[in-house]
């Protein structure tokens, strides 16, 4: 699960990266977003912008991040199959780092 916020430089910095490991076959499937109290619609041209085509939801208020104890942008959380989390990351995601995440939540 990855969370982002249109002004959120980084989360701009790792976009790229996210849109390419969600085509590729490791990723396919696997990745969900959650704009983190983006408020107003910008975080859509954040989407089409980066071609994101999993799928991403708003969270305006901050509630499903709180929950998830979201504190800083970007953070990518990594479930296991049965929806606990495994392992929170902070730092700017790549392919390579997204892909042994998710290969440790598996």
């Amino acid at each position: 699960v990855v969370f982002f916020a249109s002004w959120c430089t980084d989360c701009h910095r790792e976009a790229a990266a996210v849109a390419g490991f969600a085509r590729s076959p490791a990723g396919r499937g696997h990745v969900v977003a959650i704009d983190y109290s983006d408020g107003g619609d910008y975080w859509r041209g954040f989407v089409h912008q980066y071609a994101w085509t999993f799928p991403v939801f708003a969270d305006p208020d901050g509630v499903t991040g709180d929950a998830f104890g979201i504190h800083v942008l970007p953070t990518t959380v990594f479930l296991d199959p049965t929806g606990r989390i495994v392992s929170t990351s902070s730092l700017t995601q790549t392919v390579g780092s997204l892909t042994r995440g998710l290969a440790a939540a598996a």
